[in-house]
């Protein structure tokens, strides 16, 4: 009975838009949803504008934006920004009412992209590797039958084999997710994934868990405290991880990661950033992990990160998520080599396809045969947004773009 109390409030705080939130308003009574001119600090944002390229965007704009006039819900779905680059210019750029770019929004699952990125660099470095069992961080675990042999690689691919469901709001008293985000849980994440029940063998089956990137993550907070330097603490080492292998590099300046009571990233959900410091991510993934002739990643990992994982294609689909593949913790539009029908996720788009996805409509779509990359910020509640329709535009104009030599810069 405490239990559905507990879960009770919860859901009353979410209907109130008092659940944790990006940090903008979310009621569209408020909000006049126009194009925005963006004139504070523009010299953060470092790609060049492409004067003549937002006319290739109109039939996006009104997929993101609900602008349609036909629309019965006029302006639904809480598109709060989009931004879209191409060759490395900015082709088009827009928020809503209440946002600009210096917001920096919460990305949700999108985290666990970048998170995966943070365990490429890792082991770039030679401080870990794919293989690595979960015993040689935790030697307690030898005992165990199945645990102590759950690799990096499977946390990466979630196909852990540990129990997880990953329901949300619409099916609290289930959820492993919502314990871990708002409970008791939170104060320490990965400990409490650790805890599950096993079961399934490591690799066997494609299971979505939140709990397994933040059980990555205090993996990877683990692997500071063999190696690090002699004037600093393990701990300071890793709190500072994101910034000095991945961020700083990159000139992101606006990116907070935030951790559970144990000092350890939420890396399945608590990072927030700007549009165009995430959009220098999906361009250093364009670079195939290079920036300004520094190599941050190694090309094989990210070949390998963005194929499909034979967990993900051996699995039965979701009546969620029909047709992805998915690769170390990216979703991919390539269909399964391992199933007899070929199907994708989104048909109209190509098998390169990469996208970073989260809660409420967060998009990251990263076109690598038309060296572009798409991101879409939201707060859709009542899944109004329709994430393929605007994907299609966005593609449309981006053909369209690459046809005119992406016209003049500014």
């Amino acid at each position: 009975m405490n239990n559905l109390i507990i879960f009770s409030i919860l859901l009353s705080l979410y209907s109130l838009n008092v659940w944790p939130q990006e940090n903008q308003p979310s009621d569209q009574s408020t909000k006049s949803i126009r194009d925005k001119e963006i004139e504070e600090n523009k010299e953060n944002d470092p790609f060049p504008t492409c004067n003549e390229c937002s006319s290739y965007f109109k039939t996006q704009e009104e997929a993101a934006f609900n602008l349609t006039p036909s629309s019965a819900e006029k302006g639904k779905g809480n598109t709060r920004a989009v931004y879209i680059l191409q060759k490395g210019r900015k082709v088009y750029e827009r928020y809503n009412s209440v946002s600009s770019n210096q917001n920096a929004f919460r990305i949700w699952s999108m985290s666990k992209s970048i998170a995966s990125l943070l365990i490429g660099r890792r082991i770039f470095e030679n401080k870990m590797d794919l293989n690595d069992p979960l015993e040689k961080y935790y030697p307690q675990l030898k005992e165990k039958k199945f645990k102590g042999k759950i690799t990096i690689e499977n946390l990466l691919t979630m196909s852990s084999g540990l129990e997880w469901n990953e329901t949300y709001e619409n099916n609290p008293l289930k959820s492993h997710v919502i314990r871990m985000l708002y409970l008791k849980p939170s104060q320490d994440m990965g400990l409490y994934t650790l805890n599950r029940n096993q079961l399934y063998p490591p690799g066997a089956i494609f299971n979505y868990s939140s709990g397994e990137t933040n059980l990555l993550m205090r993996v990877l907070k683990e692997s500071f405290k063999e190696s690090f330097k002699e004037e600093e603490s393990p701990l300071k080492s890793y709190l500072s991880y994101p910034w000095n292998s991945l961020f700083t590099p990159l000139d992101i300046t606006s990116a907070t990661w935030e951790t559970d009571r144990s000092q350890t990233f939420v890396g399945s959900s608590y990072l927030y950033m700007r549009t165009y410091d995430l959009a220098k991510i999906g361009q250093l993934i364009l670079d195939k992990g290079l920036h300004k002739g520094e190599r941050l990643l190694s090309e094989e990992y990210l070949k390998r990160s963005f194929q499909a994982h034979p967990a993900s294609c051996n699995t039965k689909p979701s009546r969620y998520e029909p047709s992805y593949s998915y690769g170390y913790s990216w979703w991919l539009n390539a269909p399964c080599p391992e199933r007899k029908e070929k199907i994708k996720a989104f048909a109209n788009l190509p098998d390169d396809l990469i996208l970073a996805l989260g809660h409420h409509g967060q998009t990251m779509a990263i076109f690598p045969s038309l060296k572009a990359v798409a991101i879409r910020f939201g707060a859709d509640k009542e899944s109004v947004f329709n994430r393929e329709a605007w994907l299609n535009a966005v593609y449309q104009g981006l053909l369209a773009n690459w046809e005119s030599n992406l016209g003049e810069v500014q």
